[in-house]
């Protein structure tokens, strides 16, 4: 789905990143 020149795409990737690393087992810090 396009939307504002990528803008968006940028934004689910950071998020997926973040629910990635906030689901992610045992996380370390």
């Amino acid at each position: 789905i396009p939307m504002a020149a990528g803008v968006d795409s940028l934004n689910v990737a950071a998020a997926a990143a973040v629910a990635f690393y906030a689901t992610r087992p045992a996380a370390p810090r």
